[in-house]
């Protein structure tokens, strides 16, 4: 179960680390298979931050 993603601040600026993130969440949640129904949680959790 992914319950965080945390990036460097010292290599991510704000708009860095959530550009990475809108390219990179599907190949993350494959990786580590994560279930439908915890995508759609961690997108909104994403968004409400």
């Amino acid at each position: 179960e992914l319950m965080r993603v945390r990036f460097s601040k010292t290599r991510f600026g704000e708009h860095q680390a959530e550009n990475w993130w809108k390219e990179n969440r599907e190949k993350v949640y494959e990786r580590y298979n994560v279930r439908t129904s915890q995508r759609a949680s961690s997108a909104a959790s994403t968004h409400s931050a």
